[in-house]
């Protein structure tokens, strides 16, 4: 069950009522496939409709009352300026984790642990520790004594930071604001699989718990911006008195005055000074909401990719030897870029290349020539492009319809809303169904299958026919036994040929030879220097 809104994107939301959905949702892919489906950027779709009213409404779910309506500039100023002070919010998380940080704050731990039933699964408990404070600490301690390797730490932190974020969803009580941890990404990226299944959701789950959460904070936020409005309505108060008392003493200007004439003042319309800025200003806004939506995990697949990217640039950072490369880059730099003989290099390759007054004419019928090239190299790319994108939507507008409505490829939606709390949920398992059972239950005889509007072909584009069945051709159904199911299959170990399993295996190579071999080493040699006495053979 979801609250209705006139759309995700506008203040004040004033709810229009609710609708309740039954929605199943079972993947016909191999997650692994899902998750790395996350690298690639989306499609664009473009969904043709028959009737300009139905454009209108299109139109108004892809994009807002903007899609259907062009706001004023002085309306998309206030709403933009109103959008980039929400996210002042950060500031207050930023506050209360730095002071957590550096005063020892105990936090929310989700640690894993095993779950049997019908089938393994792994379930969180949570304890309360100053961890972050702790990884701090040390970190902080390691970059004072070694400080070339702040390039690894600052990657490292930025993960760390990520899954603070992460952490701090999971710890949410509500079910419904929770996100899939790393841990449940990284067993699907190796094993196709992960024993961190989605749990059932009963009605009203942790909502007592979930609502004084949300108070907790509600009150933090209401408290703060109460203090800085009474400390600028004060400021405010004090400002005056003090200029009513300057006016009361006189200035030092001793000058004659007079009043001069009335002048004819017009209205400044910000138009002409926001229309050619309002292009940038929207990305800005676009770029602000994926961002946000990639640090508090509401993306978790892209959260996760860039996590993992942060985690490698931070280990491939820890391996260059930054000292070594600094010193003798400098060396290479002073001694051989700045010694006598670049005059040489001068009169033989750089001298004879300068432009004199006599070569301009030259110089601009090569250059002229060159930006010719590469225009008419884009105008072909561009014609090109044009004619197949006008040779779609005609194909499209002949079997679709005659109106066209560009779906946008990300969710830039400024609100992303939750079921409320009297919504429920439950795994779907097909793995335990019956022969018969499932393969009625992957028929579509008894089920409404809608037709998508994807074309393709090149010289004539057709419409893709949707498959009457999800089993594979010469199947009666997808998966045929228990045994070949995605959680099956997962519990098997890595085949030796996938490139996954060889990139983490030498990872892990050197992650021991670089961590575990030194730290050995080390452990040797001071139990050797501990015990003297059996130094003599």
């Amino acid at each position: 069950m979801y609250e209705i809104y006139k759309d995700a994107t506008t203040t004040p939301r004033e709810k229009a009522g609710c609708i309740q959905i039954r929605i199943r949702i079972e993947w016909l892919k191999p997650q692994r496939n899902v998750l790395l489906a996350a690298l690639k950027p989306p499609h664009q779709n473009y969904i043709n409709v028959k009737k300009l009213k139905i454009l209108k409404t299109s139109k108004f779910t892809c994009q807002g009352k903007h899609g259907t309506k062009k706001e004023s500039s002085v309306e998309f100023l206030f709403a933009w300026l109103e959008e980039l002070m929400d996210y002042g919010i950060g500031y207050y998380f930023i506050e209360d984790s730095i002071k957590a940080l550096f005063l020892w704050r105990s936090h929310s731990i989700q640690i894993p642990y095993p779950k049997f039933g019908r089938s393994f699964k792994l379930a969180f408990y949570t304890i309360y520790l100053p961890l972050y404070s702790f990884m701090a600490y040390l970190i902080c301690i390691l970059l004072v004594e070694k400080p070339f390797l702040f390039p690894s730490f600052f990657f490292g932190c930025l993960a760390l930071l990520l899954q603070i974020v992460q952490g701090h969803r999971m710890g949410h009580p509500s079910p419904w604001k929770k996100c899939s941890s790393t841990l449940h990404f990284l067993f699907i990226l190796l094993f196709n699989w992960s024993p961190f299944q989605p749990e059932s959701i009963s009605p009203n789950k942790g909502t007592e718990h979930a609502l004084l959460y949300d108070a907790t904070w509600e009150t933090r936020l209401h408290v703060a911006r109460k203090t800085a409005e009474i400390r600028s309505q004060i400021f405010l108060e004090e400002q005056k008195k003090l200029l009513e008392e300057l006016g009361h003493i006189g200035d030092e200007n001793i000058e004659s005055k007079f009043k001069p004439g009335v002048v004819d003042t017009k209205i400044d319309l910000l138009g002409p000074y926001v229309e050619p800025y309002r292009p940038f200003l929207n990305s800005i806004r676009k770029w602000l909401r994926f961002i946000s939506n990639i640090i508090i995990w509401e993306d978790s697949y892209k959260s996760f990719w860039v996590t993992m990217g942060f985690f490698l640039l931070s280990f491939i950072n820890f391996l260059i030897p930054w000292r070594w490369f600094i010193l003798w880059t400098s060396r290479v730099v002073v001694w051989v870029g700045m010694g006598p003989w670049m005059r040489y290099v001068d009169i033989k390759y750089v001298e004879p290349y300068e432009l004199h007054e006599d070569d301009l004419d030259d110089f601009t019928e090569k250059e002229k020539k060159k930006v010719v090239l590469a225009n008419n190299s884009v105008t072909d790319t561009a014609r090109l492009t044009r004619e197949n994108v006008v040779k779609l939507r005609d194909m499209k507008k002949l079997h679709f319809g005659k109106y066209i409505i560009r779906v946008p490829r990300i969710n830039y939606a400024r609100f992303r809303d939750i079921a409320r709390p009297e919504s429920s949920a439950m795994p779907f398992e097909s793995g335990h169904m019956s022969l018969g059972k499932r393969a009625l239950d992957e028929a579509t005889g008894d089920r409404i299958v809608l037709p998508g509007q994807r074309m393709y072909g090149s010289m004539i584009p057709q419409v893709v026919t949707p498959s009457m069945t999800i089993a594979p051709t010469g199947k009666a159904v997808r998966r045929s036994t228990d045994g070949d199911s995605d959680e099956q299959s997962g519990i098997q170990m890595i085949h030796t040929g996938s490139i996954t399993a060889v990139v983490i295996s030498i990872a892990a190579g050197a992650a021991l030879t670089t961590f575990v071999v030194p730290l050995m080493s080390n452990v040797a040699q001071w139990i050797w220097a501990y015990f003297p006495s059996h130094h003599h053979f």
